[in-house]
């Protein structure tokens, strides 16, 4: 029953509207347990369907520190994305991206598929849904969100001001400790305006005497009503509790949770077995899980279960059954003993892995797994499946979640006899695994202590190869931090320790990543050498991968050094071999780099056209947030000095919109660097210049900054400075001073 709220009903039905209106703004509900927030979601649910709204719902599982990657995105679109006819829109990489986490028999793979495109995919599949109705994303209890979804709901948020799409997160405010995934999110939005903050308090005693009026059919004393009221100060949950203790004969407990243990305590023992196994698998439980874990009879737990729903503990969803409050599950779990707990997780552990479809549909078998089986004490259990769960996370797009799972198996390393044959692999390996993915997930930081060390644990005299891999892994997380001289030091020191006979993949790509940094960095004559050494390797070794990312370095450093017809010819090379492999990232670089020497050789036309395509092809990869938005600048900036200012103006349009948007948290690398935001601002200076003031005389200058965007592995490219001003309409000196980027 639901009373009260009005005044935030009707500003979530002024949400709603809005968002019929392709004006939604996301929605954040904050109140402590039990106030009401899943009640006022749910009534907002229901509104929302009677108004012809596509209602998606999901919820944040309390699974240790939120390593279930995905788990409230999986289960709010799984309908949506397993309709083969929502996916028909989208490009093959696209399609391909969401079987990360909506794996589809006979759906298409792709090998470049990213995390930038998997946000992007999600994105899009929202969008085409939201042009065909207005659409309500309603995510439950992220106080206990995982970072990925965090990071996703982010990148959602930002895109999709202008479709008819409205986000609602709910949370406990007390919970969202400092270094908490959401306090980013909340923070970022609360300083951009976007969103809408509703702040559930208790109800006032005129509601709280219609709540109870309206549970038990008749008019309590006013003395009972006004110790229910001071007792749960307006909590409507710690209300019904109270109410039902005081139906029992008891007088009032002292807290919610003794309320919520009084309601528990009134069933009968086999019901409590019940309760208390379904509290340690989860707050929403498959049957048949259930069923083997409980143990006994088919018609004992089926009349347990009938108690439990019928006194409103458990509530029948399908065929499953969830806590009808997550404070339920939480006292009952915590009330269960610790052997009790033991016995269960393990239970839990040993039903799931010999029956994993009782996980859920989409859900990571292995990282529920790690949880059970750590819970319950079986280490070597646990250490295998934290490993498994971050190879799973990994295949998930969802580094920060690989990285916990890793950092779990690290823990158990010394408490595990015979770790290495337990977690299949050495522990060096699963440093460097770890450092990449900490990379990825945007800890520089953690990212160069795990490379460090793993360079600790191993001998270069004896295993030199494994010692370069460290110290290649080092020199990239360096060079994210910002520590170049550094970064090239380890990167020369990786390449000494790897034989140069007889040719190798290991040295082909040391010299490669090396090669790419000193790129970066504008040494071009040192750079030079390394790239074409390893181009000449990766054709004897038909390594085509590192093949495609030489000659991508090769055109901008044969560029910088003026051999502009040797660099052309190396970006369409690489064009060519990264299509062949389908690489995305390697197909824009050479978009960018091989352009840019294009008009570097002042041929713009013929730059142009290459550089347009390369935006459509961006957006048909699915990263136009990113590199997309570097080749939409480039083509802006050759129109502006062709005069062709309103074709521009529509050209960087949505790159400026999107850089705006942007953060680390919405967009992980490869993306924006800082100065991209000031890039975009002088880009669309120019153009309200050139087209306000064409044949007037415009002298003012504006400063602009190109400033490389990341690549792959975080590094920024060396800056550019200048000024532009317009004369009279001379296109052709639209740019008095134009540096050029330095490439990708």
């Amino acid at each position: 029953m639901f009373v009260g709220r009005r005044s935030e009903l009707a500003a979530l039905d002024a949400v709603l509207a809005r968002a019929g209106n392709g004006n939604g703004s996301p929605v954040l509900v904050e109140g402590e347990a039990g106030i009401g927030k899943s009640r006022l979601m749910a009534l907002l649910e229901s509104r929302g369907r009677a108004a012809g709204v596509a209602v998606l719902v999901g919820e944040c599982l309390p699974l240790a520190e939120g390593e279930l990657a995905f788990a409230p995105i999986v289960a709010a679109l799984r309908s949506v994305m397993l309709d083969r006819e929502m996916r028909a829109g989208l490009e093959p990489p696209l399609r391909a991206a969401l079987g990360a986490l909506w794996p589809l028999k006979g759906s298409e793979r792709c090998r470049s598929a990213d995390r930038e495109q998997l946000f992007e995919a999600v994105y899009r599949v929202l969008a085409g849904l939201a042009a065909r109705q207005p659409v309500l994303l309603i995510i439950e209890d992220v106080q206990w969100v995982d970072p990925s979804s965090s990071d996703l709901l982010s990148f959602v948020v930002h895109n999709a001001r202008r479709d008819r799409l409205v986000v609602v997160a709910t949370y406990r405010p007390d919970e969202l400790h400092r270094g908490h995934p959401l306090r980013p999110f909340v923070a970022e939005l609360e300083r951009s305006g976007q969103a809408e903050r509703l702040e559930l308090g208790g109800l006032d005693r005129a509601d709280v005497t219609e709540l109870i009026r309206s549970i038990t059919g008749r008019q309590l004393p006013g003395v009972m009503i006004d110790a229910i009221f001071a007792r749960s100060e307006g909590n409507p949950f710690f209300v019904e509790e109270l109410l039902a203790s005081t139906s029992c004969g008891e007088g009032l407990p002292g807290s919610l949770r003794e309320a919520l243990l009084l309601r528990v305590a009134g069933l009968s023992a086999p019901t409590q077995a019940v309760l208390k196994a379904a509290a340690v698998i989860g707050r929403s439980v498959d049957h048949r899980l259930l069923a083997s874990v409980a143990g006994g009879s088919e018609r004992v737990l089926l009349a347990s279960l009938r108690e439990a729903t019928e006194h409103h503990v458990l509530v029948a969803t399908g065929d499953f059954y969830r806590f009808r409050h997550a404070l339920l599950r939480e006292a009952i779990y915590e009330d269960t003993l610790p052997g009790e707990r033991l016995r269960l997780h393990r239970l839990t552990a040993e039903t799931l892995a010999a029956r994993p479809e009782l996980a859920g549909q989409g859900a990571n078998v292995d990282a529920e797994l790690a949880h059970h089986w750590y819970a319950a004490g079986a280490l070597p259990s646990a250490l295998r499946s934290s490993v498994r769960a971050a190879a799973q996370a990994d295949r998930m797009h969802a580094p920060p979640e690989a990285v916990v799972h890793l950092q779990r198996a690290f823990e158990l390393w010394q408490r595990v006899p015979g770790a290495e044959q337990v977690a299949g692999a050495d522990r060096m390996t699963l440093l460097l695994r770890a450092s990449e993915m900490a990379e990825q997930a945007g800890d520089d930081e953690l990212a160069l202590e795990l490379a460090t060390s793993a360079r600790r644990a191993v001998v270069a005299r004896v295993e030199p190869l494994r010692a370069a891999a460290a110290e290649s892994r080092i020199g990239h997380s360096l060079w994210d931090a910002g520590r170049a001289d550094e970064a090239l030091t380890h990167m020369a020191e990786a390449l000494e320790l790897i034989p140069e006979h007889p040719p190798s993949a290991e040295r082909t790509r040391a010299m490669e990543a090396h090669g790419r940094l000193l790129m970066l960095n504008g040494a071009f004559r040192d750079a030079r050498g390394l790239l074409e050494e390893a181009l000449a390797f990766a054709e004897r070794l038909e390594d085509h991968a590192s093949r495609a990312s030489v000659l991508n370095s090769l055109a901008v450093v044969y560029d910088q050094l003026g051999e502009r017809q040797r660099a052309i010819a190396a970006g369409r090379d690489g064009l060519r071999v990264a299509t062949e492999l389908e690489d995305g990232s390697e197909m824009l670089r050479a978009y960018i780099n091989g352009s840019q020497a294009i008009d570097n050789d002042g041929r713009v036309e013929e730059a142009l056209a290459l550089g347009l395509q390369g935006v459509e092809a961006a957006h048909s990869l699915g990263l136009d947030r990113a590199a997309g938005d570097q080749l939409s600048e480039q083509a802006a900036w050759r129109l502006i000095r062709l005069g062709r200012y309103a074709q521009a103006s529509r050209v960087i349009r949505p790159a400026f919109e999107t850089a705006g948007r942007i953060t680390r948290s919405t967009l992980p690398p490869p993306g924006p660097s800082p100065a991209s935001w000031r890039r975009f601002a002088a880009t669309s200076s120019v153009l309200r210049r050139c087209s306000t003031r064409r044949g007037s005389r415009c002298s003012t200058p504006a400063v602009f900054s190109w400033s490389g965007w990341r690549s792959p592995g975080g590094s920024r490219s060396a800056c550019g400075r200048g000024s532009w001003s317009v004369r009279g309409g001379s296109h052709t000196k639209a740019c008095s001073v134009l540096l050029r980027p330095r490439g990708s």
